[in-house]
This record gives structure tokens, C-alpha cells and sequence, in this order.
């Protein structure tokens, strides 16, 4: 299988819904565009709770480039509610599986981006067997990204 996530340069778009400590649930929209330079890939974007006033979050992760034939990788980021972030994209069939901790080893969490066709995933982070609750200052995430033609 040859996942486009993340191995192609491309902007994709989410939407979903985000789930609160307290299981408030909000809608939420966002994007996140790739982007491959020599020494490293960038994966960088948005996410919009669209609550009154809306809040928006932004993230960019400094991912090491996929080698050939593996079937990992490393990516680092920042997070100003959590701190600096470290963690692993793993591709096992037609899912990627993201596992990360704070550096201080406080916060960590696990997604799974399942592969639907080349312009669409599923972030099915809720739906893992036996799952620990994804923290993401304090609530969890469930999003169909959509890889947006011609964007790069």
C-alpha cells in the first residue's frame, strides 16, 4: 500500500469533531500541509474549534524523512500548552500510527490515521481497541482529512 499522507507534498483539510474532559463535544475544522526539503519534512496547520468566540490551535512538526524501505520515522514538534514533543509515525498496512510524549514524559498519546483512498484518511484515534484516552490539552479528537488536488 502506498500511503499519500505524509510521503507526498500535499495541503489537506479536516473536519470533525473534538471531545472535552467533561464529553462537551465541538466542531471543529482545520488543515495541515506537507512540505519536503532535503534534510527534513515539515508538516504544519491549523485547527479551528468553531466555538463562539473560535479558538484556533497551530501546529508544526520537523518529521526525519521516511528511508527506504523502513517503515517508521521520527518527527519533533512544540506545543505551548504541553511543551516539546517527540514521537514516531509508524506505517503498518493501510494505517499510520502516531505515538508521542511531552519531553518531560507528563503527556502521550497514540493516533491512527486510517488510509480511505489517496485524498482521504480517517483519524480514528477513538476507535482503538483498548485505547487510553488521546490527551490533547484534556480532550480527544475524531476527523476525516481530505487531500486538497493540485495544492502543491
Amino acid at each position: 500500500m502506498k500511503h499519500t499522507f505524509l510521503l507526498e507534498e500535499r495541503l489537506w483539510e479536516a473536519t470533525g469533531e473534538y471531545t472535552d474532559s467533561h464529553a462537551h463535544r465541538f466542531s471543529f475544522q482545520g488543515q495541515s500541509k506537507i512540505s519536503h526539503q532535503r534534510d527534513h519534512w515539515t508538516l504544519s496547520g491549523s485547527m479551528k474549534l468553531l466555538i463562539d468566540p473560535p479558538m484556533e490551535f497551530f501546529h508544526t512538526y520537523r518529521v526525519v524523512p521516511l528511508a527506504k524501505n523502513e517503515e517508521w520515522t521520527q518527527w519533533e514538534s512544540h506545543n505551548p500548552a504541553i511543551g516539546d514533543l517527540c514521537g514516531r509515525f509508524a506505517f503498518v498496512g493501510d494505517t499510520i500510527l502516531s505515538s508521542w510524549a511531552s519531553k518531560d514524559f507528563r503527556f502521550n498519546g497514540v493516533e491512527a490515521l486510517l488510509y480511505v483512498n489517496d485524498t482521504t484518511l480517517h483519524d480514528s484515534r477513538n476507535s482503538l481497541p483498548r485505547r487510553r484516552e488521546v490527551v490533547i490539552v484534556g480532550g480527544c479528537f475524531d476527523a476525516v482529512f481530505f487531500g486538497v488536488p493540485e495544492s502543491l
